[in-house]
């Protein structure tokens, strides 16, 4: 039987070859905000790192990728095929994503018209890529520990990271990616129990995730719940208007943690709900904006070793 450990609103399913539990070595300190504790499922909104501490004894480490320079109302897509690791023979515990100019200032949506519109992260080792992490412009904290469950993802040496960035901007950004990781390194104590073995676009309002066709999870979108979302003061309506008085942006996936098990056979899909009365949907060159809903699962064996 394998426990779920995380769930968040951006999809890839990713086994225990990936996570792996550590020694339950937690603290009432390691959980920084009331919302956090007292939330239902799918409600939880994960702090930004900056907000918070490491847990079980893990290490920070910011990595900048880039400079990338994004034409004026562009689109700019790059592939990255050996991107800097941040350790080796090492758990990354929790990951964040966002971009940032040149001195440091993060480069927003709202105040810069910079969109970290999509990337995603897949291993080089063996046959076949498998996923990592993705994330989007609500530019989300990945976190695979928790009160309940230890898991980490066991780093590959070599991975390929694909990055797809949007301005909408009059005049052209040079960005940084900027990564986040929280990492236990294996040589650690902490690391002794380690065994190896959602994201929707604007005007979303859930996804919901079904194990043998139950509700297990509704992650519930939060809109403009931080700086830099909400209406941007540099929108272009030949490309991209999203400069809108109202505009609303998805700034807080909800998110799951510990919320069940599954087991060899068992079924699992998601569906996703738009409410674009609520949420009204953005448009690119005057044509609406695709709808997409993703859901992320991360799988990893139980404490008895299933």
């Amino acid at each position: 039987m394998r426990r779920i450990s995380a769930l968040f609103s951006t999809i890839s399913i990713v086994l225990h070859a990936l996570a792996s539990p550590v020694a339950k070595t937690s603290s009432s300190d390691d959980v920084p905000t009331a919302n956090w504790l007292t939330a239902p499922q799918g409600q939880k909104t994960l702090p930004r790192m900056a907000e918070s501490t490491p847990l079980d004894g893990a290490q920070r480490k910011e990595i900048l990728y880039g400079p990338y320079t994004v034409s004026k109302t562009k689109m700019f897509q790059k592939k990255e095929s050996s991107p800097e690791a941040p350790c080796s023979q090492c758990f990354v515990t929790s990951m964040e994503a966002t971009l940032k100019f040149d001195d440091g200032r993060e480069a927003t949506t709202a105040q810069h018209g910079a969109w970290l519109h999509h990337i995603f992260l897949v291993t080089r080792v063996g046959l076949f890529p498998q996923p990592i992490w993705a994330a989007g412009n609500e530019r989300p904290t990945l976190r695979l520990n928790s009160e309940v469950n230890k898991f980490g993802i066991d780093f590959p040496g070599n991975f390929t990271m694909a990055i797809d960035l949007m301005s909408e901007a009059p005049q052209p950004l040079d960005l940084k990616l900027s990564i986040t990781y929280e990492y236990i390194l294996k040589s650690q104590p902490e690391a002794k129990d380690y065994r190896g073995s959602v994201h929707m676009h604007d005007g979303g309002d859930k996804t919901v995730l079904y194990i043998n066709n139950e509700i297990r999870c509704t992650s519930i979108m939060s809109y403009n719940a931080h700086p830099g979302y909400g209406a941007s003061t540099i929108g272009n309506a030949t490309h991209h208007s999203h400069g809108a008085a109202k505009e609303m942006h998805i700034s807080d996936p909800g998110v799951c943690f510990d919320f069940g098990s599954v087991k060899a056979g068992d079924g699992m899909y998601t569906r996703v709900f738009y409410d674009t009365d609520k949420y009204p949907l953005h448009s690119h060159g005057g044509v609406r904006e695709k709808l997409m809903g993703i859901m992320r699962v991360f799988v990893g064996p139980d404490g008895e070793g299933g």
